[in-house]
């Protein structure tokens, strides 16, 4: 740990991010493990064994105290106030809000919900109804009452958008619900079809120098490989019905929690939202999100650019302080 941290100040039962740990800290410190320990560690387990007690029971192979959560994950578990929790990105994992933890220590207790599967991938979700649904029920096991403060990033702010979908539908309050830079899907149905088939419709000169160049064989046998593709654009058209959805993504290119989201449609919702973005994309952003969130769109154009959330320490505090001033006003709201 001290060679990791760069310094000594902490105990065996500090918690590694609170006492400086970060995304990339994290990473060398399981390769040093690994190394020196001749054993396997991967990053979702410092993430559930946070401090140097339970990380020697479970390199001792004694369970530590016990995690009952598959995707629930203590990022900054320090504080009073009520939590907020983070719904991951495309890849699964919650790197992208090490930095935000950190900064809203030791106040404001921040929890991630990571994906399942990240280490087999056999036990990922074949759909992303499977996947909120799995979300919302950590969150109300781990606090069963409301009001649930959410938040995501890019399209993790999409499947917190969808967590609070299904905690609504389950009568549960939402305090607070913040997108990070978080472009929903296009409003109208007409827009939507416009917009897929505008994407199918560029690839065509793809298919036409496909055919010409080669084989025809050859090509038919890749139109073959892409059926599911095609199957893709059909279901998301709604000409045809998702049951199979897990095995027409199979086809599909991209990450594969994008790939789930791109069969969600949300529904407009009876509360607000708050919108972290860019000062470019900030109007286009406030007109798509005020229609889903009926109580209205809250702007805060902070970020230069999209990647600056995962790219850039700068921004932390500055989006700490705002959320806290944030939250307190909801809370003060929520108890007058």
């Amino acid at each position: 740990w001290a060679e990791v941290l760069g310094h000594s100040d902490f105990g065996i039962h500090d918690n590694f991010f609170a006492v400086g740990g970060h995304s990339l800290s994290a990473l060398r410190l399981a390769a040093g493990i690994e190394q020196r320990l001749d054993t396997t560690l991967s990053i979702s387990t410092l993430f559930k064994v946070q401090t140097i007690a339970d990380l020697g029971l479970f390199l001792d192979s004694k369970a530590p105290a016990e995690w009952p959560y598959q995707s629930l994950v203590p990022l900054q578990p320090l504080g009073e106030l009520p939590a907020l929790f983070a719904i991951h990105g495309l890849g699964g994992s919650l790197f992208s809000h090490l930095n935000l933890a950190n900064e809203l220590a030791p106040d404001r207790p921040f929890y991630g919900l990571q994906a399942v599967g990240l280490d087999d991938p056999d036990k990922r979700h074949v759909s992303m109804e499977d996947m909120i649904a799995h979300y919302a029920k950590e969150i109300r096991s781990f606090q069963p009452h409301g009001p649930y403060n959410l938040i995501g990033y890019s399209a993790g702010g999409l499947y917190a958008y969808a967590v609070a979908e299904k905690l609504v539908e389950q009568g549960a309050p939402i305090g607070f619900l913040g997108l990070i830079d978080t472009f929903p899907p296009l409003i109208s149905t007409k827009d939507r079809i416009q917009a897929d088939l505008y994407a199918f419709v560029k690839r065509i000169p793809v298919h036409i120098w496909r055919l010409v160049s080669s084989n025809p064989v050859t090509y038919l046998s890749y139109l073959g490989s892409r059926r599911n593709s095609f199957k893709y654009l059909l279901m998301k058209l709604g000409l045809i019905s998702n049951t199979s959805a897990g095995n027409i993504l199979e086809g599909v290119t991209g990450d594969y929690f994008g790939r789930l989201s791109f069969l969600y449609r949300p529904r407009r919702l009876p509360l607000s939202v708050h919108v972290f973005t860019t000062h470019f994309s900030n109007k286009h952003l406030q007109r798509l999100w005020s229609f889903y969130a009926l109580k209205g769109a809250s702007m805060h154009p902070l970020l230069d650019h999209h990647f600056e959330y995962t790219k850039s320490a700068k921004l932390h505090p500055a989006l700490a302080n705002l959320l806290r001033e944030i939250l307190c006003d909801i809370e003060s709201n929520l108890q007058g």
